[in-house]
């Protein structure tokens, strides 16, 4: 996967000193430097956001109805699972169906389905095998599309943008396929987002504004608030965020997505009380350990600024112990050191600073 799209410096940025102590800057030097500004992380990587249904041709093979009529009945999510069983089942996993046809709906609908990575990954093998087949003019449309989408899913943000101009040489002229125009300027719009195209990514933002679909409004709506917040700008951002957030599921995302980016400016504007119920927001829905913990590291810093040192220090420690020598065990040490946390001597304090400069996979810089 490419390299994740990187938040710029907020201010109260802080690195390692290989002298051994802790520099802070910016104003405000009470405010803890936020991890994912000392650490290499893609936390507060824009969420992805979906607000089109799968792309379906309006005039269907024959061969679709059955299936269709199943997925109206029962959402496409199931319909797409008996028609991957009954390929699986008659022609092989990897095998061409009798009727490529199947196939192309296969590799739409698996699209949609995919849950993980790796579910990502074969369904753009399967719609690079649908677009290499000969099909329909909007068939093969919709194939392209799903690809630029999926592009998008996985990080792959130049292939994503060098899909999007494909689709760009017919989208005016291609027939049968609802919503094509709108569909493609928001892809548009997410890879010039994704590939640091601020500039043009907001000017289409600004035009989906009047999109046609409320989803797709919601979702432009949305970007240009992250476009704002990746710039470091805190103006009226988390405002416009909290209006926002509880309609992006129209959207294909969840408010606690962005909950991480909520409570940085939160954070920032000092409401400790905000950013906390923030971070709780995100830890509620988050699973992976190491994305918790520097959460965790985060909501020390909320704690602290609620007046709560000594349940800052608790979750700190703890954090330290869980682990270790990994990223949110090295950076709550660090920050314990920060805030005299602590009642150990200078020469411990400076060893510990001094490992974390030295230890690479603390991710701490310099």
């Amino acid at each position: 996967m490419s390299e994740g799209r990187q938040r710029p410096a907020r201010r109260g940025r802080c690195v390692v000193a290989l002298a051994g102590v802790l520099v802070c800057g910016g104003a405000g030097a009470e405010l803890r430097p936020s991890p994912y500004d000392v650490l290499a992380t893609r936390a507060l990587q824009a969420p992805f956001l979906d607000p089109h249904p799968v792309c379906l041709p309006e005039a269907t093979p024959p061969v679709w109805q059955p299936l269709l009529s199943l997925s109206a009945k029962h959402g496409f999510g199931a319909a797409s699972r008996v028609l991957e069983a009954r390929l699986h089942r008659e022609y092989g996993e990897y095998s061409a169906a009798d009727d490529p046809a199947l196939d192309d709906l296969n590799a739409l609908w698996l699209a949609r389905r995919a849950e993980s990575r790796r579910e990502d990954l074969r369904a753009l093998e399967l719609l690079e095998a649908a677009a290499a087949r000969e099909a329909d003019a909007a068939t093969r449309w919709c194939v392209g599309a799903e690809k630029a989408r999926t592009l998008l899913r996985l990080g792959r943000w130049p292939e994503a943008k060098a899909a999007v101009r494909r689709l760009e040489r017919n989208v005016d002229s291609v027939p049968g396929v609802t919503g094509a125009a709108e569909r493609f300027a928001f892809l548009r719009a997410e890879a010039l987002y994704y590939t640091r195209d601020e500039f043009e990514a907001r000017q289409a933002y600004v035009g989906l504004r009047r999109a046609e679909g409320e989803a797709t409004r919601t979702a432009a709506a949305i970007r240009l608030v992250d476009l704002r917040f990746d710039a470091g700008l805190s103006d009226r951002v988390r405002a416009d965020y909290t209006a926002l957030l509880p309609g992006v599921e129209r959207a294909g995302a969840h408010p606690a997505q962005w909950a991480l980016r909520v409570a940085e400016v939160a954070l920032e504007e000092k409401d400790w009380a905000d950013a906390h119920a923030w971070l709780e927001r995100y830890l509620r829905s988050e699973e992976d350990p190491a994305a918790r913990g520097l959460a965790r590291v985060r909501l020390a810093d909320a704690e602290y600024g609620l007046g709560r040192p000594r349940v800052a220090a608790s979750e700190l420690r703890s954090l330290d112990r869980r682990f270790g020598a990994r990223a949110p065990g090295v950076l709550a040490r660090v920050r314990r050191i920060d805030m005299a946390l602590g009642d150990e001597p200078l020469s411990w304090r400076r060893a510990r600073l001094a490992e974390a400069a030295r230890n690479p996979a603390g991710g701490l810089s310099e």
